[in-house]
């Protein structure tokens, strides 16, 4: 099994107390401010963020003709 951000989190993170998760994402985000090179600034998007942002609009739009269904 591919070890992903969502893995990790929904296998060990989420377990944790608010407190030790809020200390988690401190030391995550100061670790990435120190190394700030790892960072993409870029304004180009990725076939992931594009699937990503697609999957998101989909799963949040309303569809036009969902009135007009008949109810079973």
């Amino acid at each position: 099994m591919k070890l992903t951000a969502k893995v990790l989190y929904n296998t060990s993170v989420k377990k944790l107390p608010p407190q030790e998760r809020l200390h988690l994402a401190i030391m995550i985000l100061n670790e990435m401010i120190a190394n700030e090179e790892t960072i993409d600034y870029s304004d180009s998007w990725t076939e992931q963020d594009l699937h990503d942002l697609t999957a998101f609009a989909l799963s949040h739009s309303e569809n036009p003709h969902e009135k007009y269904r008949s109810k079973p």
